[in-house]
């Protein structure tokens, strides 16, 4: 007789139904994770570089051009794009496994809509151009907005192809072409401003990197999609499911403008000063890169297994997936949770110095909003799974119009402060509906006992670091490291002492070790060794 603390298993992770299918399944997404985190830390390196060299080689000025023709463009990015990345994620992973070159009719579903909506959109964007230059009083915008347009669709064709290898659970493919991005953009952007080049270069030279990915994703995609099967075609019901998904969750991304920071930083310009709005930027931008190297990384791997799952009605494995991967995300969201205070001060000063440190309050409570988000992703993912967009989008709605309501309330007088506060309310209240609303649909529960042992092993971990903060004085580098090393000892055995852990956890856990580079393979198979006492006790 299992007592109160194993209740979890009542719904126990399968992919197939199968309880001792869950150790293969673990391996797989974990495999997968270490891959999409190891490209979005690629990604989000070759990023930061190149903002650091463009901000010092073209000045203040021409840097200022540079990122507004790049936000001008981003509107008819976002306008052409809508969610038809997402919606080819979700169809080839639901569609793929039913007939042989089934993914070449999704991807020709996709691609030629997304064509017409990107031409719908960008012959007027481009007519208008010069109308666009005017309102900002600066001519030089034009052949800018020119060059950013017509480098939409080579990446809007791009990114769909990506959402197949995505679909398709294709990430070593995704990350080695991270990988090769990151190191052809790097090498010709500063190739091209050391031979003289400027802004607009930069903006030709987008479009050669644009059809670059493309090629790269075709390569890869082309094995399957290659021979397709006219039996392979995609009926007609589900061609209107599909570009219904496309269309609303396209509406909701537009409604989501009204969660993003973008709002803030309005409301901040108009009623505070710049630097007021180049610290919350900063600690958004913060929070944002710490969200996406794990627990968006994670609910980027699970998207398309829980689509699966869905498409093949197997329901009582998709409460399975939604309930121990909330657990597991809980498990990487609770230590941001109740630790972002602890390091935001810190990593701010080392990253930026200490004229940067009033961003860290801000920051702080951003990161403690991902770690409470990060339990909601795998609820999103059975939400667009199960096309609930209607759902969505009034929810998305109503979030959006109550944030800016605390904007105009908490900014005035609060300032970048005011602003972290309203957007880490909103997100966890948001997040919060999302998971009661799937714990409705799936006739499920998360098992509240068992995170909290979670929070309560996180919050142990923590101590050590807070006796830093607390009673040390040291450099910021060493501060953090001190506290970021201290956690990651002493977490794995707080979790086993608490019982938070479960033997197949520890299980999938092992099974996962094997499949991940190994330089962390071994640490991890040792740690998991001294806790499989205690989680089996």
């Amino acid at each position: 007789m299992r007592n109160e603390r194993h209740d979890v298993h009542l719904v126990s992770l399968a992919y197939d139904g199968n309880v001792t299918a869950s150790p293969r399944l673990a391996a797989a997404i974990a495999s997968n994770a270490s891959l999409a985190v190891g490209r979005v830390l690629i990604q989000t390196v070759s990023v930061f570089a190149a903002s650091v060299i463009l901000t010092r080689v073209l000045g203040p000025s021409e840097f200022g051009t540079y990122r507004l023709a790049l936000s001008i463009v981003w509107v008819l990015e976002f306008a052409t794009v809508l969610a038809f990345p997402s919606a080819t994620t979700k169809f080839v992973a639901e569609l793929a496994d039913r007939e042989h070159g089934t993914t070449f009719h999704v991807l020709r579903f996709f691609l030629v809509r997304a064509t017409l909506c990107y031409v719908v959109v960008a012959v007027p964007f481009l007519l208008l151009s010069p109308a666009i230059a005017r309102f900002y009083h600066d001519e030089t915008l034009v052949p800018l907005l020119v060059l950013g347009g017509v480098s939409v669709l080579p990446g809007l064709w791009s990114g769909i192809f990506q959402a197949a290898l995505r679909g398709r659970q294709r990430f070593g493919a995704l990350s080695l072409m991270a990988v090769t991005h990151a190191v052809v953009s790097l090498t010709l952007i500063g190739l091209i401003l050391w031979q003289g080049g400027r802004v607009f270069a930069l903006f030709a030279f987008f479009i050669a990197l644009n059809a670059f990915n493309l090629a790269m994703a075709f390569v890869w995609v082309w094995p399957d999609v290659r021979r397709p099967s006219p039996v392979a075609a995609v009926p007609a019901e589900a061609r209107r499911r599909m570009l219904r998904y496309a269309v609303l969750f396209g509406a909701t991304n537009a409604a989501n403008l009204l969660l993003s920071e973008r709002v803030e930083v309005f409301f901040l310009g108009r009623l505070w000063n710049p630097a007021e709005v180049g610290f919350y930027s900063l600690a958004v931008s913060l929070a944002l890169y710490t969200r996406r190297l794990a627990p968006t990384a994670l609910d980027e791997v699970l998207f398309p297994v829980i689509a699966r799952l869905e498409g093949a009605g197997e329901r009582w494995s998709v409460a399975n997936a939604w309930v121990h991967s909330s657990r597991y995300l809980a498990m990487l969201g609770f230590p941001l949770l109740l630790g972002g205070a602890l390091v935001a001060e810190p990593a701010v000063v080392l990253l930026f110095g200490a004229t940067y440190r009033p961003a860290a309050s801000a920051l702080a409570l951003l990161l403690s909003a991902a770690g409470f988000v990060a339990v909601a992703h795998p609820a999103g993912s059975v939400i667009l799974s199960q096309e609930r967009h209607r759902f969505l989008l009034t929810g998305t709605v109503l979030a959006g119009i109550a944030s800016v309501l605390l904007d105009v309330v908490l900014i005035p007088s609060y300032g970048a402060m005011g602003a972290a506060a309203a957007n880490s309310v909103i997100l966890a209240v948001w997040s919060s509906v999302q998971i009661g609303y799937v714990a409705s649909r799936l006739r499920a529960r998360l098992p509240l006992g068992n995170l909290a042992r979670i929070g309560a092993a996180a919050a142990i971990a923590i101590l050590p670091g807070l006796g830093t903060r607390v009673w040390a004085s040291a450099p910021p580098v060493i501060e953090l490291a001190l506290i970021v090393v201290t956690f990651v000892l002493a977490y794995p055995f707080a979790l086993a002492a608490m019982h938070a852990l479960f033997p197949d956890d520890v299980e999938r856990l092992l099974a996962a070790a094997d499949t991940l580079p190994r330089p962390m393979r071994a640490p991890l198979r040792r740690v998991l060794g001294h806790v499989r006492p205690a989680a089996t006790a």
